[in-house]
């Protein structure tokens, strides 16, 4: 009898996606941004934008869509765009501990529960049998969009600022 519950391949997807969450924050966040938070003082937007767009440009070479403009178009804008919040997290809180656990929750979400990742249809198996149109299409990318932009708020409503060395001279 087959095993309806794909219980391995779901633990071989949560440890896929920790890991690359851990490198990927490792890179973006714990090199790249505190690198140039650090060497760049006085203007973290700066940092945070150029953070967040190495990490959607990244993203083109991991979802293999080089190549394809309108495809890269569209993860760069959401990945940027989660990239910015993943690095207004760490920035805020000073820790990379939140940007972890959003990066992390975020691709559970998408790989483990809605099948999206490299081990296929886990818990929430798509149905092959309907065409995305245009209009689910927008749908989902404003949709997108909305999660970005309440996990943006969220982070920026409900974590304490980290207190720097510039912060104590004032």
């Amino acid at each position: 009898m087959k095993d309806s519950f794909p219980a391995v391949r779901i633990l071989q997807s949560v440890w896929y996606d920790i890991n690359s969450v851990l490198f990927e924050e490792l890179l973006f966040q714990g090199v790249l941004l505190y690198m140039l938070i650090r060497y760049l003082p006085g203007n973290p937007q700066k940092a945070l934008l150029f953070s967040a767009c190495c990490f959607g440009i990244y993203h083109w070479f991991t979802q293999g869509v080089i190549g394809n403009l309108p495809a890269m178009l569209l993860v760069f804008i959401l990945t940027a765009g989660m990239g910015y919040v993943f690095a207004y997290a760490y920035y805020r809180t000073g820790s990379i501990l939140l940007s972890f656990g959003l990066h992390l929750g975020w691709n559970l979400t998408d790989h483990t529960l809605f099948s999206t990742g490299p081990y296929g249809a886990l818990i929430l198996k798509p149905h092959n049998t309907v065409e995305m149109s245009e209009s689910y299409a927008l749908l989902s990318f404003i949709l997108y969009l909305l999660v970005i932009g309440s996990t943006y708020w969220m982070v920026s409503r409900l974590t304490p600022y980290r207190i720097t060395k510039d912060d104590q001279k004032k």
